[in-house]
């Protein structure tokens, strides 16, 4: 036989669920997402700053001003290109959480840019570097070898060399320019 416990007016009483602390109720069992798939290059690093600032994804997120889940998505590569100022926000969190206090603001800036720098490069911006040039057609070089500077060719050759490349390019020159208006 059950015993039903009643209030002082003979009302069934409801059990009362077991209190959880604050630290049982939002308990962060795993520094990862419970999932099968593995953090990205990118991610790994940003898991190594954490580690050493002493940040986990939700601190980290805070700490940056934006959600926890931008966070989980950089490290399992659910965002293709972080934006720029997301990452800068990041680099500013983990240098100010593993800075001395009292830093001067111009240190703390430098590493700062330093860092933001690192996470653009690690997560593929190409920084300072110019872009590839353009592959150029053989043609092109070997013209550019008998006429241009350094050529062994006299004056006239050169000029008559000029004169005919001009002459064979002007019709095409035409399509050229209504092409690319």
């Amino acid at each position: 036989m059950a015993v039903i416990s009643v209030d002082a007016f003979g009302s069934p009483r409801r059990a009362t669920p077991q209190r959880r602390s604050f630290r049982q109720r939002n308990a962060v069992t795993s520094f990862h997402v419970a999932t099968d798939k593995q953090p990205t290059e990118f991610g790994y690093e940003l898991l190594k700053l954490m580690g050493t600032a002493g940040l986990r994804p939700a601190g980290l997120a805070r700490a940056a001003n934006t959600s926890g889940s931008t966070i989980t998505r950089l490290i399992y590569g659910g965002v293709e290109r972080p934006d720029s100022n997301t990452l800068h926000r990041i680099a500013r969190a983990l240098i100010e959480a593993t800075s001395p206090p009292g830093l001067p603001s111009a240190e703390a800036e430098e590493a700062v840019n330093e860092l933001h720098n690192n996470l653009l490069h690690a997560a593929g911006y190409r920084i300072g570097a110019a872009p590839p040039p353009a592959p150029v057609h053989r043609l092109a070089v070997e013209l550019n070898q008998m006429i241009g500077a350094g050529t062994p060719l006299t004056a006239e050759e050169v000029k008559f060399l000029e004169f005919m490349a001009d002459q064979l390019m002007e019709p095409y020159r035409a399509k050229l320019r209504k092409r690319a208006s």
